[in-house]
């Protein structure tokens, strides 16, 4: 476990072994907040074969080892400024839609499962067809903890423009 995810849990008295938290968004995608070895074994039971990871800190290697695979993307959220890139949303939806094609489950996660994992997964429902709006939409209705707020619906429809031009 990162010494940054050791000294937050201590910091918010968070025990190890607390219960995984996730959100299940469609029938074939989760959203989490942070991991642990602690959690592979949910995360297995839940169908989930590709984890995408969108924080900077180190996450436990257990979380890619098979039949798991790790996708590292490190984006942070900078004084109250998302820093998103285009290019980092886009490889983090090209391997869900590749995962869903072959039939998987994928989990997005980040610190609380709130920000960049709830961006994250209204740009894979974009891609999969479903307008801004209603991507959001439906991560809030399914992650009621997701804060999709101004700036980060403003980067999902951004992100929607760039996609339907680029593909």
């Amino acid at each position: 476990m990162s010494l940054v995810r050791k000294l937050r849990d201590w910091w918010r008295d968070i025990p190890e072994d607390i219960p995984l938290d996730y959100s299940q968004i469609t029938n074939n995608m989760y959203i989490g907040a942070w991991p642990t070895k602690h959690h592979v074994d949910t995360i297995k039971a839940l169908g989930v074969t590709l984890v995408i990871s969108t924080i900077l800190e180190q996450v436990d290697k257990e979380l890619g080892e098979p039949p798991l695979k790790l996708l590292k993307l490190r984006m942070t959220d900078a004084f109250y400024w998302p820093l998103y890139p285009t290019g980092t949303l886009e490889r983090g939806v090209e391997a869900a839609l590749a995962a869903f094609e072959k039939g998987q489950t994928v989990m997005v996660f980040c610190k609380s499962g709130r920000h960049r994992s709830a961006t994250l997964t209204s740009c894979i429902l974009v891609a999969q067809g479903y307008p801004a709006d209603q991507a959001i939409q439906i991560v809030k209705e399914e992650r009621p903890e997701a804060d999709l707020n101004p700036r980060l619906r403003q980067r999902i429809e951004k992100f929607e423009q760039y996609w339907l031009k680029h593909h």
